[in-house]
């Protein structure tokens, strides 16, 4: 059933609901395939050709740019989460006993934060500077 024909029959007030053939992309295509093989013109094959070859090119992007979002996300959280998770369980191991690897561990989860990494930057930067003789260095 057409669109129009569908309008005629149903009142102006009523939304006109589209059938899960005609909303989805699917459709699209296959409703440009139908009129490739119904063209009349020979010169109108081309033309609808490149319009089907478009449509397909652009829900690739589509679908590429969605799949890129997510795999960013799952990163991000990947990145936030094992430190945390590697803290929180050094410090279960320190609680339950085992004083060194739980230390390690949470030393582990916080230099994958970089909490633990600023830290030891900060104090070596300051003990070479001593060595190199400057602004802390001892005359």
């Amino acid at each position: 059933m057409s669109q129009e024909q569908r309008n005629s029959t149903t009142p102006s007030n009523e939304p006109t609901a589209l059938t899960q053939h005609e909303s989805g992309e699917a459709s699209v295509v296959s409703s440009i395939d139908k009129r490739i093989i119904q063209a009349n013109n020979p010169q109108d094959i081309p033309l609808l050709t490149q319009a089907r070859g478009e449509i397909i090119r652009q829900d690739e992007g589509v679908k590429d740019r969605k799949h890129q979002r997510f795999s960013e996300t799952v990163q991000l959280w990947c990145k936030m989460g094992f430190p945390v998770l590697c803290f929180i369980a050094g410090i279960v191991g320190v609680v339950i006993g085992g004083l060194e690897a739980g230390y390690f561990i949470s030393g582990v989860g916080l230099s994958l934060s970089g909490v633990g990494l600023y830290g030891a930057r900060m104090f070596f930067k300051g003990t070479t500077e001593k060595g190199k003789g400057g602004e802390n260095a001892e005359e």
